[in-house]
């Protein structure tokens, strides 16, 4: 379940790829420095988290509430993406995502960590890694399927993007 929580977190984390391909700069009236620096503004608050994320995980009795309310977090914001209107929009989005998906990994490591003795522990590490991996092979495959609800709903196909993989995560919840 962690291995599959930390692919969609991946798939999350780059589909914003998928849509500029799919004419988010353009929608948004974004340059290219723009877009880059919502790029970059994801990751400031990701790893300026993680330590403190992990202090919280370890004071917590159940792990499962903590992880299902990232999960939580991250799928509303990411859906929520799909409403931004410029780029101030999006670097919010982007900067909220980071603080919501801040404590997957290394909460996840903590946990498998805590769970298996030494002799497992490497197994079921690269099981987790490789659920990522598989994330990107099929990343593009799924952003091509769903930008073709382009126009339904009167929204962009990159709108959709957000929108369905935001809620991914929501129904393994």
């Amino acid at each position: 379940m962690l291995g599959l929580l930390y692919s969609l977190s991946n798939t999350d984390r780059t589909n914003i790829g998928n849509a500029k391909i799919e004419g988010l700069p353009e929608t948004l009236g974004l340059s290219t420095l723009q877009y880059n620096t919502c790029l970059g503004t994801f990751f400031v608050p990701y790893t300026l988290l993680e330590i403190s994320s992990n202090l919280a995980l370890k004071k917590l009795a159940r792990p499962s509430y903590y992880i299902g309310a990232l999960t939580i977090s991250w799928s509303v914001v990411l859906t929520l993406t799909s409403i931004v209107r410029n780029y101030q929009g999006l670097l919010v989005a982007k900067l909220f995502l980071g603080i919501a998906e801040a404590g997957l990994f290394p909460g996840a490591i903590l946990i498998i960590s805590t769970w298996y003795d030494r002799h497992e522990l490497a197994t079921r590490v690269a099981v987790f890694y490789s659920a990522a991996a598989l994330a990107g092979v099929f990343s593009g495959l799924l952003a091509y399927l769903i930008v073709k609800l382009d126009g339904l709903g009167g929204l962009e196909g990159w709108r959709w993007i957000f929108i369905i993989e935001g809620l991914e995560p929501l129904l393994l919840e």
